[in-house]
Order: C-alpha cells, then sequence, then structure tokens
C-alpha cells in the first residue's frame, strides 16, 4: 500500500509514478549508483528488465534515461504491454519511469486519454470507492484470474494474499484504472 512521502530535496520528477519511495521500490542504499558512479543514497530496488544484473540504480540516472540506455534495461517490459504509439510517452514510460511491485505476470501499464496513467496509493477502501469506474476492469482481472467478483473483494481485503493489484489514474482527468491478478 503506497503512503504519500516527503520527497529529497531536488528529487528527480516521474509523471507516471509520482512516489516511487512509499510504493518501495526506490529506498535508501549505502553505496554508489553503477551508472553515475556517484553515492545518492537512493536506489531501485524494483523490477527492471535487462541481461546484466545491476542493482541500486539512483532515481535520477532512471529519470534522465542514463540508466536505460547505459545497461540496455526497460523498467517496464514493452512486449508485454499495449503501447500507444506515441514514441516520446512510450520512452519515458519504459525507459524512465520506476516500475512497481507486482504479483501478475499479465500487469501492463494502463492507459487513458491518450496518455498513461499515474501510480496513486491503492487499498481494497480506495477500490471500493471507484467501484464502478472500475468495472470493466475488475470484470476482465476477474476473467483473466478465474475468479467471481466475491473471490476479487475477499482477495483484495487480504494483506497476505498471493494476489496484488495496483491502482492508477489518469494524468489528465480523474478517471481511474485497475491492474492486477495472481503470481
Amino acid at each position: 500500500m503506497m503512503m504519500k512521502t516527503q520527497l529529497p530535496t531536488a528529487w528527480p520528477t516521474f509523471k507516471y509514478h509520482p512516489d516511487p519511495i512509499s510504493s518501495g521500490v526506490i529506498i535508501r542504499v549505502n553505496g554508489t549508483c553503477p551508472c553515475c558512479q556517484q553515492q545518492r543514497g537512493w536506489g531501485y530496488v524494483g523490477p527492471f528488465f535487462c541481461i546484466n544484473e545491476v542493482e541500486n540504480i539512483c532515481p535520477w540516472c532512471i529519470a534522465d534515461g542514463r540508466a536505460a540506455a547505459q545497461f540496455d534495461l526497460e523498467f517496464i517490459d514493452a512486449d508485454s504491454m499495449e503501447q500507444l504509439g506515441d514514441d516520446a510517452k512510450d520512452s519515458e514510460l519504459i525507459q524512465r519511469t520506476p516500475n512497481y511491485f507486482y504479483l501478475a505476470m499479465n500487469d501492463s501499464w494502463p492507459h487513458h486519454c491518450g496518455d498513461y496513467c499515474k501510480i496513486t496509493p491503492t487499498s481494497a477502501a480506495q477500490i471500493n470507492a471507484h467501484k464502478q469506474q472500475l468495472a470493466i476492469d475488475i470484470h476482465r482481472i476477474c476473467q483473466e484470474n478465474d475468479l467471481t467478483e466475491d473471490e476479487f473483494n475477499a482477495l483484495i481485503a487480504q494483506d497476505d494474499a498471493p494476489f496484488a493489484v495496483q491502482l492508477f489514474q489518469c494524468c489528465h482527468c480523474d478517471e481511474v484504472r485497475l491492474a492486477g491478478g495472481f503470481e
């Protein structure tokens, strides 16, 4: 569950993942960033796709694209998602946005209004508050995971379930989207 965090000054901005500290993918670390060779005090521990083993990339090298270029990596799996076809937005999401922890292998990053959505705090209460807006996504997630809506509701209420969901919000309107599923 993501809670709003006070970010350090001069912190890089991530349009599609505004608070990667609260979501747990960027943490305090000791050591040097393998990309810029600086000790920044923060490192990325979230999922990414790369041939090489790379650890604790600093948020600044993610934000400016140096990490993706230097290590030929993607933070979001371009092959498993529906891309917008807008090279600038696709590149910003795939190469310059910290991913989120997810269990479902079929998770994708939703879009709306011609742009990718941003991660927003997720809880059963927030999902229930937006149940009507999320009806299509909930139906899709239930179908993909062979669940009834009652089973879905029970799973999102459990903290230790082998099932996870992530709430997203459109960057241009108030629409919310949902991704999730089983490990």
